[in-house]
């Protein structure tokens, strides 16, 4: 049981940093370390706007970890069913 709770926090830990490091590499790219957004007007003709794709992927990872966690709390409450059965 402590292997599966530390491979699910492993898991959601590499998850989050993950999606963190591509959100801040698509927002450095899109926006530049130089003068107010270089590389925006360098290559105008190239230029996409990068958050409508971040938005998806965050949303797809927030109902990830949402459906995990829904499921870690449903794993609790059956076991605390089934502890309360044996209980009594």
């Amino acid at each position: 049981m402590t292997l599966f709770r530390s491979t699910g926090l492993a898991c959601a830990l590499a998850l989050f940093g993950f999606v963190a490091w591509l959100n801040y590499d698509a927002l450095k790219e899109a926006y530049g370390s130089g003068p107010p957004h270089y590389s925006r007007t360098t290559n105008m003709d190239t230029w996409q706007n990068p958050l409508p794709g971040l938005l998806a992927i965050d949303g797809i990872a927030i109902l990830v970890v949402a459906a995990a966690v829904a499921l870690f709390r449903r794993r609790i409450a059956e076991r605390a069913a089934v502890e309360a059965v044996f209980d009594t």
